[in-house]
């Protein structure tokens, strides 16, 4: 069985809150190979993954559960700036490559981008 390998990263935005993004942050944890890093007013999110990430309290029938889109949803009205993600993943470095862009912007928009 192939395993697959992906890389994210970000742009780097600027945020309106940092103390409501430090207890939004406190809620989700991301997969072990992606950080989400809160410095001074930026938030960048970066690693060795495909962004995946999970609720701190999640019960069992949600322990497995992805809460990407939900942690962007709530992220977004705390933005200042639009947040750029950018992932790129491969199996066996076989065609077809896995490949998406999310555009977070602060209005609450999210438009997801997906290589076809």
């Amino acid at each position: 069985m192939a395993n697959f390998e992906a890389v994210t990263v970000s742009n780097g935005a600027r945020v309106k809150d940092i103390e409501a993004v430090k207890r939004l942050l406190g809620l989700y944890e991301p997969s072990s190979d992606v950080t989400i890093e809160l410095t001074e007013e930026w938030l960048n999110i970066y690693g060795y993954d495909w962004p995946k990430i999970f609720k701190n309290d999640a019960d069992d029938e949600e322990c497995d559960e992805d809460f990407f889109e939900e942690f962007l949803q709530r992220l977004a009205p705390l933005l200042a700036e639009p947040l750029l993600i950018q992932c790129i993943g491969h199996e066996k470095c076989r065609f077809p490559l896995s490949a998406m862009q999310v555009l977070v912007k602060p209005t609450g928009e999210i438009k997801w981008m997906i290589f076809d």
